[in-house]
């Protein structure tokens, strides 16, 4: 009678586990259906210029990525269109247990570089032109207006969009030091390589 008892009890206990077990796997194929979705349907609000969220994002999720070293030997940039497609499949679960795009993800990783940059090109465009300004007063001459001509047009080719611009001054010291720590062009593992 005991031994009947404890192999009811052992076969409710597997039973109750091979339940759990499947359910569990549901549960999770439901999460990563439920996060794809999510990503595809983001896909079709992209805009040139990056958000608040997009970079908070970022700024969360690098130190991450670089140390992950996700991108092994990858060199992600403007001129690989789909770098989800050389990923491996474990990279890819991480894109998407983040509920990130990963073409998306290394564009806003561009587009903050590119912003830190033309933001220091604007910066010393518009110095020039105020240091080319006083000395056009004290000593008027073409070559100093063709020089402050030129230093607008530097400081104008930089696009900056009205939303990045405050975008950029709230978070420009956070994003500086995540750059100088996780530089966005390498991996810790390639950076290490090169030491």
């Amino acid at each position: 009678m005991v031994k009947q008892n404890l192999s009811h009890t052992m076969f409710f206990v597997l039973g109750v586990l091979a339940i759990s077990t499947v359910l569990k796997y549901r549960l999770s194929e439901t999460m990563w259906e439920k996060n794809v979705r999510e990503i595809t349907q983001r896909k079709a609000e992209y805009q040139v210029f990056i958000t608040e969220t997009e970079v908070k994002d970022f700024m969360r999720l690098w130190p991450e990525f670089y140390r992950l070293g996700i991108k092994r030997g990858l060199s992600v940039s403007s001129r690989i269109e789909n770098p989800d497609e050389m990923m491996n499949w474990r990279d890819r679960i991480w894109f998407v247990y983040h509920h990130l795009d990963p073409v998306r993800f290394f564009y806003v990783q561009q587009r903050i570089d590119y912003l830190l940059n033309a933001l220091d090109v604007r910066r010393n465009a518009k110095a020039l032109i105020e240091q080319l300004k006083r000395h056009e007063v004290a000593s008027p001459s073409n070559v100093v207006k063709e020089m402050i001509d030129y230093q607008q047009r530097r400081y104008d080719a930089e696009e900056i969009s009205e939303n990045e611009q405050p975008l950029l001054e709230t978070y420009e010291d956070d994003l500086r030091a995540l750059r100088a720590e996780y530089p966005f062009g390498k991996t810790s593992s390639e950076a290490s390589s090169e030491s």
